[in-house]
């Protein structure tokens, strides 16, 4: 059952140290922007390795999410 953890543990714990990473790279605006992603990336993953089939709110929601990132990013 730790093999589960571990990878979500990594995950969390590797987060701000990406972030400031990121930030030192990009304007904070581009990297604010990106943290938006996340839900995106979630929803995706849930649906390869889960077989869990998003919704209509959240494909929308995703669309909205890549659309705000896309304009953002330029």
């Amino acid at each position: 059952m730790a093999k589960y953890y571990l990878p979500g543990i990594a995950g969390i714990c590797s987060g701000k140290p990406d972030l400031e990473l990121c930030l030192d790279k990009v304007p904070a605006v581009t990297a604010g922007a990106y943290l938006y992603l996340s839900p995106v990336v979630a929803a995706i993953v849930a649906f390869i390795f889960l077989n869990e089939i998003p919704g209509l709110y959240t494909i929308a929601g995703g669309i909205i999410i890549l659309t705000g990132t896309f304009f953002a990013s330029k």
